[in-house]
């Protein structure tokens, strides 16, 4: 019976973790492609204002807009994370203790 329930906790810790990496996994994506178009932005930049026009805009416009999602992202996962996280940590003590 003791290993039945070891086998339950195993499945959802596993469960738990794969929620917590897809989280992550999702957050590191926005992370990447803010990066991406900050150095777009700031190589661009680098022109003579006279220079600067539509395509130095658009950069401005999506580094904003990933820098937004990304802190929407954080506000609206974080918690759940967190969450995740002690949840992991009192199923391992279970297990340990079994």
């Amino acid at each position: 019976m003791e290993t039945s329930r070891n086998e339950e906790l195993t499945q959802w810790k596993q469960e738990l973790q794969s929620r917590k990496d897809e989280i992550i996994k999702r957050k590191h994506i926005i992370e990447t492609k803010l990066d991406k178009y900050k150095t777009r932005l700031r190589i661009a930049s680098s022109i003579e204002e006279s220079n600067k026009g539509a395509i130095v805009d658009s950069l401005e416009s999506q580094v904003t807009q990933f820098r937004r999602e990304l802190e929407e992202f954080s506000i609206a996962n974080e918690p759940e994370i967190r969450e995740l996280d002690s949840i992991l940590k009192s199923v391992e003590r279970e297990l340990a203790r079994s």
